[in-house]
């Protein structure tokens, strides 16, 4: 099984992401609660632009491991693309609980309150951002 999670992780770096998902669904199938190679095959599926699918996927895998913030990080990420902001902002809130230093989920937070309207709520969003990472230019630009 990690050997094909393994090589799963490498062909998503290379973008080869059919391969990718073929071979995290054989470590899946050697071991059913792998959550990482079900994680493996929402990233997969979300670079496919599969989103609703990948969003499933992420959700079997936060059944499993309900305490892996990249998790909660990667289903509030396709949430945001599929225009679910409610739901996306439930999760990042999830994964922060988790794991606080992640200047991303802050980031993404941010703008997913902005087009909700919620201004105060995404500049303290974006202040947190900016502590993590000081120099990062976006996230000046968004909090205005």
């Amino acid at each position: 099984g990690i050997g094909y999670l393994n090589q799963s992780g490498v062909l998503l770096q290379l973008g080869q992401l059919e391969d990718a998902l073929v071979l995290a669904e054989k470590a899946q199938e050697l071991q059913s609660k792998f959550y990482e190679a079900i994680l493996n095959q929402g990233v997969a599926l979300e670079k496919l632009q599969q989103y609703e699918a990948a969003l499933k996927k992420y959700e079997e895998a936060a059944k499993i491991n309900p305490d892996e913030h990249e998790i909660w990080f990667c289903a509030a990420n396709v949430l945001f693309k599929l225009k679910q902001f409610d739901r996306a902002i439930q999760y990042y809130n999830k994964s922060l609980t988790l794991y606080g230093k992640q200047f991303e989920a802050w980031y993404y937070k941010g703008i997913v309150q902005q087009r909700l309207g919620k201004d105060v709520e995404a500049l303290r969003s974006f202040e947190q951002a900016i502590k993590l990472k000081p120099n990062h230019s976006k996230v000046y630009y968004r909090s205005g």
